[in-house]
C-alpha cells in the first residue's frame, strides 16, 4: 500500500476497521461455544464454536439458529479500546493530524500532518508489522498487542494497512472529560462561488455528525472574507462522532488529541470549531494552484486538466472554453459576469434561453419562407441576436408547434434556412 503524499498532508485510509482485527485469535477457552459480534457479523472466540459451525459469514440469527447455546460476546467496548489504543499510538508517535472521520465501524480515514522523516518513521515501525505476531491460546488482548509491537521493532517484515490498525499498545486510559473540549480547524475553499462551497461543507459536516456512531460534537462554522472579517456562522449538532483531533499548541497544528468511545463516554465529546476562509493568496496577490491539479497535470499532461470559462458568446456551440487549470487563479474567479451575460442574468423567463439545447442543430424544411416542424410553427417573438460580432448571420425565435411545443429556432440569414436549436420546458 503506498500512502499517497501532498505538499503538507498525508491521507491513511484504514478500511474494515474492526475485523482487520481477525477477532478469531481473542481465543476464548472452556466447553460452550463463543463468538464475537461485531455488528451483525459473528465470528468463533473458540475451537467448541468452530467445531460446532460458526462462521464469519453468519450474522447473529443465523449463527444462533445453526448454535443454540452460542454465547454471544458485544464487541463494542473490546474493540473499541483496541481502536482507540491504535488512534493514540498513531497521534503520540506522529504529533499532527487533521480530521479522522467514521461514517461507520467499519472504515476510518487519519490525514496526518507529517514530514518525510516521519512518513519514514511511519513506514519503519507501525506499518512493518504482521498478524502472526499476536499470541497464541490464553493471551490477553494488551498482551498479544504488546508482543506484536516488540516483534516489529526487531523484525522488518512485510506490511499492509490492516497492520496498522490492530498492532499497537494502549498508552493512555481513556476517561470521560467534566465538559467537552474546543478545537478549532481552518480550511481553505475556492474563492470562486465561496457561498456553495460553504452550503456543501456544512451539509457535509451535518451528514458526519448524524451518521457516524460514538460520540456527539457541536460543530460551528465561520466564513470569512479574504481580510478576515465574518462572513457567515452556522452551527451543527449531531449524534454519536468521533472527536480525536484537537490543536497542539507548542506547534500551533492542528493533531490527533484523544479517542472516546461509546463504551467510555456517552456524552458531548466536543466542540469543533471551523473557519472557512478562501485560498491563500500568493505574494503576487493570486491563488496558489491547487497541489492536485498540478500533481494531475504532471500525469496526465496540461493540456486535459482544465477547467470551462465563458466567452461571452451566447451560441450554445461558442459560449465555453477549455482554460488550462494551471492558468486558473484566484482574480479570475473572482471576475464580475461578463458584460455579454448581464441582460441574461436579469432577463425575465421570455427572454431565457431554452432549458434542454441539443447537441447537435436540425435543419428544419419551410413552406413560404416560414419553418416546418410537425406541421408549420408559429413564431412568437423574434428575430434576435445572440452574438455581438457584426458578421453573426443568425436570428432567434421562439415558436410554437401544433402540438403546443415550445422550440427554439434561428434562420440563417446567409442562405435562409431554418434550424431546430432546442426546446423550452
Amino acid at each position: 500500500m503506498a500512502i499517497p503524499a501532498s505538499e503538507q498532508w498525508t491521507a491513511l485510509f484504514l478500511p474494515q476497521l474492526l475485523f482487520a482485527a481477525d477477532p478469531e485469535r481473542l481465543y476464548s477457552g472452556g466447553p460452550a461455544p463463543r463468538a464475537l459480534l461485531i455488528e451483525d457479523r459473528i465470528a468463533a472466540r473458540n475451537r467448541e464454536a468452530v467445531r460446532l459451525g460458526v462462521r464469519r459469514c453468519m450474522n447473529a440469527k443465523e449463527a444462533l439458529l445453526q448454535t443454540p447455546a452460542l454465547q454471544l460476546e458485544r464487541s463494542g467496548q473490546l474493540v473499541g479500546q483496541e481502536l482507540s489504543s491504535i488512534l493514540l499510538s498513531i497521534a503520540q508517535s506522529f504529533g499532527a493530524a487533521l480530521l479522522l472521520q467514521a461514517p461507520n465501524s467499519g472504515a476510518a480515514a487519519i490525514i496526518v500532518h507529517a514530514d518525510q522523516s516521519a512518513l519514514q518513521q511511519l513506514l519503519d515501525t507501525v506499518l512493518r508489522l504482521k498478524f502472526e505476531a499476536f499470541g497464541g491460546s490464553g493471551s490477553s488482548p494488551q498482551n498479544a498487542l504488546s508482543a506484536a509491537v516488540k516483534e516489529a521493532q526487531s523484525v522488518q517484515a512485510d506490511y499492509d494497512a490492516q497492520a496498522l490498525l490492530m498492532h499497537t499498545v494502549l498508552k493512555e486510559n481513556l476517561i470521560a472529560k467534566p465538559a467537552p473540549e474546543t478545537f478549532r480547524l481552518r480550511i481553505g475553499v475556492p474563492s470562486f462561488n465561496f457561498k456553495l462551497q460553504l452550503e456543501r461543507l456544512e451539509a457535509a459536516f451535518a451528514a458526519w455528525t448524524k451518521t457516524v456512531k460514538t460520540n456527539a460534537v457541536s460543530c460551528t462554522i465561520r466564513a470569512y472574507d479574504p481580510v478576515g472579517r465574518i462572513l457567515h456562522t452556522s452551527s451543527v449538532l449531531g449524534g454519536n462522532l468521533l472527536i480525536p483531533i484537537g490543536k497542539s499548541a507548542a506547534a500551533g497544528r492542528i493533531r490527533l488529541h484523544k479517542l472516546l468511545y461509546k463504551a467510555v463516554l456517552e456524552e458531548q465529546a466536543a466542540n469543533l470549531e471551523l473557519e472557512v476562509v478562501p485560498f491563500r493568496q500568493t505574494a503576487d496577490g493570486e491563488a496558489a494552484t491547487s497541489p492536485l491539479v498540478r500533481s494531475l497535470t504532471q500525469i496526465v499532461g496540461r493540456s486535459r486538466v482544465y477547467q470551462l470559462a465563458l466567452t461571452g458568446d451566447l451560441r450554445p456551440e461558442a459560449a465555453q472554453q477549455h482554460v488550462p487549470a494551471l492558468n486558473l487563479s484566484g482574480s479570475a474567479h473572482q471576475r464580475e459576469p461578463l458584460p455579454a451575460y448581464a441582460h441574461i442574468l436579469q432577463a425575465s423567463a421570455a427572454d431565457l434561453p431554452p432549458i434542454e439545447i441539443f447537441p447537435e442543430i436540425q435543419s428544419l424544411p419551410a413552406s413560404g419562407g416560414l419553418p416546418i416542424f410537425n406541421g408549420p410553427l408559429e413564431l412568437l417573438d423574434g428575430p434576435k441576436r445572440l452574438s455581438s460580432a457584426a458578421k453573426d448571420p443568425r436570428r432567434y425565435y421562439r415558436a410554437r408547434s401544433a402540438t403546443g411545443e415550445l422550440l427554439w429556432i434561428f434562420q440563417d440569414l446567409q442562405n435562409r434556412r431554418w434550424f431546430l436549436q432546442g426546446r423550452f420546458a
